[in-house]
């Protein structure tokens, strides 16, 4: 499992994502929270660009460029961080 950083391009597609450092994890995702774009996404992989992007993460892109906010999968905050970061 990985952040990927948003780099160009459509948020919705793969293509357009880059793995960052394993450094990042769930408990300790890269620095960006709220904002006007994707900055990353978590994904269960492990590849340097993803193949594919989770059904359920793609729901949630567009919930966070609407909002602003952060996004999380459906499930208690404690043990549900967020998969969905944003920044300006």
């Amino acid at each position: 499992m990985a952040w990927y950083a948003y780099i160009d391009g459509n948020p919705l597609v793969d293509t357009s994502y880059r793995i960052l450092p394993l450094s990042y994890t769930l408990e300790s995702p890269p620095g960006c929270s709220t904002g006007c774009r994707i900055c990353a996404i978590f994904l269960n992989q492990t590849t340097t660009t993803p193949v594919g992007i989770d059904p359920n993460i793609l729901d949630l892109i567009p919930i966070a460029l609407t909002s602003g906010t952060p996004q999380r999968l459906p499930g208690p905050p404690p043990f549900n961080p967020y998969r969905v970061l944003l920044r300006c």
